[in-house]
C-alpha cells in the first residue's frame, strides 16, 4: 500500500514542479550589458528588435506600428532569432479632441499606483559613471520623478525603496515580499520600473523638446493574469500613442512572470538603457505619469503642442482599474490548476486502485452511455 502511494504521489510532485517553474522562470531575466538578443522577422529578415534577455521560442513581440510577431525560432549561440508575423493588434480606442472641452469622469477611490524596482542596481553610465552601482543604483531616481509625476495628478504613489541586491537569477524571489508589502494596500496598478542594456539609439527620443527616452513594457505569459496585464499594457500603449507618439516603443510578453502572477495590472517598464543619461529617462517619466493616469483610471488631460502640432485633449472612458478583459481567462486559469491539485490530493489520500473502485463503475458507465 506504501508503495502505491509513492508511486501516486511522484505524478503530482512533476505536476507541482511545472506550475511552481513557471512561477519562477522570471529569474532568468537578467544578462550582461553586453549581451543581447536579435529578433529578425523570419520573412524580410528585417531587424524587429533588440532585447538584453532570454530570448525562447514562443515569445511574442507588439511593434511600434502594433503588429503581432511570435517567435518560432532561437540560436542561443549566435544570440539571435526569428520571428513570424501573426496580425495586428487593435488597440482599446482612444479619444483624442482638439482644444475641445471634455467633462472629467468621477474620480475612483483606490487611486493608488505601486511602484518598485526589482534590478535595484541599475544606472545610467553617463549620469551615474556605471551601469551597475552596489547600492540604489539611478533607477531609483527615475523611479521618483515618476512618482512625482503621478501625485500631480492627484494619484496616491506607493514607491518602496528596498534593495533586491545582487543583480541575479534570484533578484525577482527576493522582490516578490516587496510587492506583497505594496499589494496589501491595494494599488490599481503595480509596475516594476527597470532600465535596459541595448544601444541607447534604440531608446533615443525626445518630449517637449527635451531629451528623452523611449519605454518597453514587458510581460509574463506564465501567469493567470496574463490576459488581464496584456489589456493594461495595450491600454498603456494607445493612450501614449495619442498623448506622446512613438514614446511607448514596443510590448515583449516572455516566457515567464515577472511576479505578474501577484496581481493583475502589473507591468514591468523599461525606461531608457544604460547608455542613455539618467536625465533623458527622468524627463520621460515626468510625462508617464500622465499616461498612466489616463490609461488606469480614466479621465482626461490636456496635451501641450509640439512640433507644430495644436494641444489637444486626450480622454479615456475605459479605464484599466475598472475594464475586467481577460478576467475570466485568469479564473479559468486558476480553476484548471486546483481542479488538477485536488486530483492529485484523491491520489494522495487514495491509491489508484482505491479511486478505480470507486469512480470506475460510474466512469466506464459513463463512457458506454456516449458510444451508444
Amino acid at each position: 500500500m506504501r508503495n502505491k502511494k509513492i508511486k501516486a504521489v511522484i505524478p503530482v510532485i512533476f505536476i507541482l514542479s511545472m506550475i511552481f517553474t513557471t512561477i519562477v522562470y522570471a529569474d532568468d531575466w537578467y544578462e550582461k550589458e553586453d549581451g543581447y538578443y536579435t529578433i529578425y522577422d523570419q520573412t524580410s529578415n528585417k531587424v524587429l528588435c533588440l532585447i538584453a534577455a532570454k530570448v525562447s521560442q514562443g515569445d511574442e513581440y507588439v511593434s511600434d506600428d502594433n503588429k503581432l510577431y511570435e517567435v518560432i525560432k532561437v540560436k542561443d549561440k549566435n544570440h539571435i532569432a526569428y520571428a513570424k508575423y501573426k496580425e495586428e493588434i487593435k488597440l482599446p480606442e482612444i479619444s483624442s479632441t482638439k482644444q475641445e472641452a471634455l467633462a472629467l469622469m468621477a474620480k475612483q477611490q483606490n487611486r493608488i499606483i505601486g511602484i518598485y524596482h526589482t534590478h535595484s542596481d541599475e544606472s545610467y553610465v553617463p549620469t551615474d559613471g556605471t551601469s551597475s552601482i552596489n547600492g540604489k543604483g539611478g533607477i531609483y531616481k527615475v523611479g521618483d520623478a515618476l512618482t512625482a509625476s503621478l501625485k500631480k495628478d492627484g494619484v496616491q504613489v506607493i514607491h518602496r525603496q528596498e534593495l533586491h541586491l545582487p543583480h541575479d537569477a534570484g533578484a525577482y524571489r527576493r522582490s516578490r515580499p516587496t510587492n506583497k508589502k505594496i499589494l496589501q494596500q491595494a494599488p490599481a496598478a503595480v509596475f516594476d520600473v527597470h532600465r535596459d542594456a541595448i544601444p541607447s539609439e534604440q531608446y533615443d527620443f525626445k518630449v517637449n523638446g527635451k531629451p528623452a527616452t523611449k519605454v518597453r513594457i514587458v510581460l509574463g505569459q506564465k501567469n493567470q493574469n496574463i490576459e488581464k496585464n496584456k489589456n493594461l499594457a495595450y491600454k498603456l500603449k494607445a493612450v501614449a500613442d495619442e498623448m506622446y507618439p512613438g514614446m511607448i516603443k514596443d510590448i515583449y510578453i516572455g516566457k515567464g512572470n515577472y511576479n505578474q502572477d501577484m496581481a493583475p495590472n502589473s507591468a514591468l517598464l523599461e525606461i531608457g538603457t544604460h547608455e542613455n543619461k539618467r536625465e533623458a529617462a527622468e524627463n520621460t517619466a515626468n510625462v508617464l505619469g500622465n499616461v498612466l493616469t489616463v490609461a488606469v483610471f480614466g479621465g482626461q488631460k490636456q496635451v501641450a503642442a509640439e512640433d507644430g502640432q495644436p494641444s489637444k485633449i486626450v480622454k479615456n472612458t475605459e479605464p484599466a482599474q475598472t475594464d475586467n478583459t481577460g478576467t475570466s481567462r485568469g479564473l479559468l486559469i486558476v480553476l484548471g490548476i486546483a481542479i488538477v491539485l485536488g486530483v492529485g490530493y484523491l491520489f494522495i489520500s487514495n491509491s489508484g486502485k482505491e479511486l478505480r473502485s470507486k469512480f470506475g463503475d460510474k466512469f466506464s458507465s459513463f463512457l458506454g452511455n456516449r458510444k451508444k
